[in-house]
């Protein structure tokens, strides 16, 4: 999940285990602590990009280092507060909780997290909820800064915002998986009647909802893709976006640490194309993360989150993003809200033209 969110949560965990001795501060280490597994990719800077694909949310997610951190974090925040005797067995369980909450809630996107590194790099992705979730999110800060600023002193009302909380949050990961599996439910259905025998399927919420569904399904040779609300009608008429695999193009690729780092990423699920006047490049998109809905020049565009280029120069393969945020003709604040608008009119039921935009590779391709 995002930082804000993992912040949150760790917040929210110092608030139930280290409020009476530390007050305000366990609030604070938890929402350090939370982040704490995500400062991995501070080894960016050593790392070159295919190594960064595979380091983040690797070892510092991994189970078998709970303990570690557990009784290393613990014992030097018995050291810090000394003064406030607090126990070492107290400070071990606020950041088992803290640490492992934060494990936990990253198994459940889409980004897929390796939680038995070093012995595995098998990437747990529930895809139930979207890496910013707003209403996962805001109910935890809301309850943060009603325990912080307004309930200083009604300890009871605390431990009750604590537990009303923690009940949501649980609620809410019940029914991201229940709305997963009306969504693939209703997948199958649509795409059987559009004569798709898929070989493999996979489905994942829209940004920001648990309401709003993307499924992709894939043959020998084709991916397709359409969306789903909670909210449509019986009778919407869906658009199916199709296209080609383009693994055809990867053969001067394959093996390469660079393509099978980014074949293991997206676990398959990827479009590959080329670029005008690039014949020796090809860009890797994974269909896993889903796709931005932008507009430019009164065009509607379908652009997948995560692309990476790969340049053979000689013998050397060069791997890089294959758009940069402060280079990508496509994005800017205008066209990010009118994306955000359109989300929005999608988990309505509205927005009937949602899939039918150019995808980006039948704008670039040669």
């Amino acid at each position: 999940m995002d930082s804000i969110t993992q912040a949150a949560l760790g917040a929210l965990c110092g608030e139930l285990f280290l409020s009476k001795k530390l007050g305000w501060k366990g609030a604070l280490w938890g929402a350090l602590l939370g982040t704490a597994p995500d400062l991995d990719i501070i080894a960016f800077f050593w790392l070159d990009a295919a190594e960064q694909l595979r380091w983040h949310r690797g070892i510092s997610h991994s189970i078998f280092i709970l303990p570690f951190v557990t009784f290393l974090f613990g014992w030097l925040l018995t050291k810090i507060h000394k003064t406030k005797k607090l126990k070492l067995r107290h400070a071990s369980w606020f950041v088992f909780a803290t640490w492992a909450s934060h494990v936990f809630i990253d198994c459940f996107n889409t980004y897929g997290t390796q939680i038995f590194e070093p012995f595995s790099d098998y990437r747990f992705a529930f895809n139930s909820i979207f890496i910013i979730d707003l209403f996962f999110t805001l109910p935890m800060l809301l309850a943060l800064v009603l325990c912080l600023f307004f309930c200083k002193k009604k300890p009871r009302l605390r431990v009750f915002l604590h537990y009303t909380t923690l009940a949501w949050l649980s609620l809410y990961f019940v029914a991201s998986l229940s709305f997963k599996f009306m969504a693939e439910r209703h997948f199958a259905q649509k795409f059987h009647e559009w004569g798709v025998t898929p070989l493999d399927t996979m489905s994942a919420p829209a940004p920001l909802n648990i309401f709003a569904w993307r499924g992709v399904v894939r043959d020998d040779e084709k991916y397709y893709v359409m969306y789903w609300s909670l909210f449509d009608s019986a009778d919407r008429e869906y658009v199916i976006s199709e296209f080609d695999t383009g693994h055809h193009l990867e053969a001067p690729f394959r093996g390469g640490k660079e393509f099978e780092s980014l074949r293991w990423f997206s676990k398959g699920w990827r479009k590959t194309y080329q670029r005008k006047d690039e014949p020796n490049t090809i860009y890797i998109a994974a269909l896993t993360m889903g796709e931005m809905h932008l507009e430019q020049e009164g065009e509607s565009i379908l652009k997948p989150a995560f692309i990476w280029k790969l340049e053979k120069d000689g013998e050397e393969v060069i791997l890089s993003r294959g758009y940069k945020m402060s280079e990508d003709r496509l994005m800017n604040l205008g066209s990010t809200f009118t994306a955000l608008g359109n989300v929005v009119e999608r988990v309505k039921g509205n927005s009937n033209d949602w899939m039918n935009g150019t995808w980006i590779w039948d704008i670039e391709k040669p």
